[in-house]
């Protein structure tokens, strides 16, 4: 493994292959002509190019990378390819100078060519690991790696709509009443436009009312001049908490956190 100001994260096997696995009873052989854990050279490397044709459409589809160029071909412009990460030498210990990409059969013709990860702030690499890089490869022989994915983001969850109107029953018409503040007057902090929101949200019946603030002008004379005898928090929660109270049983009151009040 070569990594540099990587992150530690889990490293797992990507497949998408459906893969029957089934449990043999204990003590029970396998056929004695099947030779245990042999393969041929011919399902690796179908296996090798699955994995790889595998990333690449799962990578256009969930982000839209097209990673379909040549690792060999020389290219001045910075573009995508996809391959499989192999050392140069026999040991396979991987470092920042040993790194080859290896491409598929289908896009890159099982083309090798060196990977430079010189230019990249943070990576980790493993032999066998299917990465897509962006970059360029001036010679045709060393790609120069300016961005790495190594692995598809997964999907976002959704809920099929026919759930949604199964799991959320919902009104025929919903009726929202929007509203932004301030609720005083410039002459008295008593809140009285609130009060009259709140008649309406009762008589008309509104299924929520959402309620922007702020609730006090900043620059209301009665706080610029001092002339209240309570906190500002002992305020809010007498005048606006007493009309919340009021009329939460007849319609659902949103507020969204403000800095002031």
């Amino acid at each position: 493994m070569a990594g540099f100001n990587h992150s530690h994260e889990e490293v797992a096997f990507d497949s998408q292959r459906n893969v029957d696995l089934r449990i043999l009873p204990l003590g029970r052989l396998m056929p004695h002509s099947q030779k245990f854990m042999n393969d041929t050279l011919q399902n690796k490397v179908n296996m090798m190019e699955g994995r790889i044709v595998g990333f690449i459409d799962r990578l256009r589809k969930t982000t839209g990378v097209e990673a379909t160029e040549n690792v060999a071909i020389p290219v001045q412009e910075p573009t995508w390819v996809a391959g499989q990460i192999c050392c140069d030498s026999d040991e396979g210990r991987l470092n920042p100078t040993s790194i080859e990409l290896m491409g598929s059969l289908l896009y890159s013709e099982g083309s090798v060519a060196k990977l430079d990860v010189s230019r990249l702030q943070n990576y980790r690499l493993y032999p066998g690991q299917v990465v897509a890089v962006q970059g360029v490869n001036p010679t045709g022989e060393t790609f120069v790696a300016m961005d790495l994915i190594t692995k598809c983001p997964k999907p976002m969850h959704s809920t099929a709509s026919q759930q949604l109107q199964l799991s959320v029953p919902t009104p025929a018409k919903f009726r929202l009443l929007v509203a932004s503040g301030p609720f005083t007057t410039m002459g008295d902090l008593r809140y009285g436009p609130l009060k009259k929101l709140g008649e309406l949200c009762r008589q008309e019946k509104f299924d929520a009312a959402l309620l922007i603030g702020p609730f006090v002008d900043v620059d209301h004379p009665m706080l610029s001049k001092g002339s209240i005898d309570i906190s500002f928090e002992e305020l809010f929660q007498s005048e606006v908490g007493t009309q919340h109270s009021k009329v939460q049983n007849a319609v659902n009151v949103l507020q969204p956190p403000m800095l002031g009040f």
